[in-house]
């Protein structure tokens, strides 16, 4: 189970001071690097061994990761086969550079299902490549945008015991070249 989630940015700037000491900034960096950082507790022996699989198998490895910390409700029912839903506007920030979405219903092993975006726009409307496996109700159903990240090296993983692990897993976000366009207002 997480314990902590942190999200950072991180800008590159150089300062240029003028004769008359004021000072100005420029981008060194087109777009800011995006941090991730779980703090995970493993209570049981299978979370504790995906731990262990996930920061010794995976540091190399890009994968998709849910953003739990913007989980939130459909608008309305979903029947299946449909490959598009609505959301409310509020949440549109956490889609950028989003290129996937997961679907679940309650929080298990197998709850869910992974889809990928085609379209955004600014009234709430997300398209996807392909249809629902399920109808998806409102009110029950949480969508969760999915970032491309790996694991950075300086992640952290402690054994207590064998059912009792604290992971700290650092990701950093990659930029999503396919990712749809975000909408302008």
């Amino acid at each position: 189970m997480a314990t902590k989630i942190t999200e950072k940015y991180e800008f590159l700037t150089q300062i240029l001071t003028a004769y008359d000491g004021s000072e100005q900034r420029n981008a060194l960096r087109v777009e800011p690097r995006h941090y991730l950082t779980y703090d995970y507790y493993g209570v049981t022996v299978c979370e504790s061994q995906w731990l262990r699989m996930l920061m010794l198998g995976s540091q190399a490895n890009t994968m998709y990761i849910p953003l739990w910390h913007i989980a939130h409700d459909i608008l309305e029912n979903v029947p299946k086969g449909a490959a598009s839903y609505r959301i409310d506007t509020s949440h549109l920030w956490g889609y950028r550079n989003v290129l996937g979405i997961f679907m679940y219903r309650e929080d298990t092993l197998n709850g869910g299902e992974a889809y990928k975006l085609s379209h955004l726009t600014s009234s709430g409307n997300i398209s996807l490549t392909k249809g629902f496996l399920n109808a998806k109700t409102s009110g029950a159903d949480k969508a969760v945008p999915m970032l491309n990240c790996y694991i950075q090296p300086d992640s952290n993983l402690s054994h207590n015991f064998t059912n009792d692990t604290n992971a700290t897993l650092n990701f950093e976000v990659l930029r999503e070249q396919t990712a749809p366009n975000f909408p302008a207002f």
